[in-house]
């Protein structure tokens, strides 16, 4: 793997983190919204409706279910990789990508610049690529 495609996936890890809860939200809406329509279409006698926003509903879970198999996919590979750094490297990968520490307070916490904390996080990122 490349080391962007490796960053991609600590990156998504964070993302996914932030906004599953959101992505939840955002499917039980649409279901909700189904249920009024079926409602409505019991009175209009038109069919046609339901079915469109029925398949638009099953057409967003399919996409989730795949989004979510290939997140936990590379998640699992990168974890692999991250189980064999050493303690320091791991917990620096641990804190930013899995726990979504920000590099400020990576920095407060190893008492280094921040600047320095990226470098040594992208110098691991790179370790990484070269493992996977």
């Amino acid at each position: 793997m490349t080391y962007e495609e490796v960053k991609k996936i600590l990156e998504d890890i964070i993302f996914f983190k932030k906004e599953s809860d959101k992505t939840y939200i955002d499917f039980d809406e649409l279901k909700r919204k189904n249920e009024a329509i079926n409602y409505q279409i019991d009175d209009d006698k038109t069919p046609q409706k339901n079915t469109c926003v029925t398949d638009k509903l099953k057409e967003k879970q399919i996409y989730l279910e795949q989004t979510i198999e290939k997140q936990i996919k590379n998640e699992n590979i990168v974890k692999e990789a991250v189980s064999k750094l050493n303690g320091y490297e791991q917990k620096l990968i641990i804190e930013r990508y899995f726990c979504g520490k920000t590099y400020q307070s990576l920095a407060f916490r190893y008492s280094y610049c921040e600047r320095q904390i990226r470098r040594k996080i992208n110098k691991v990122i790179y370790k990484i690529s070269k493992m996977i």
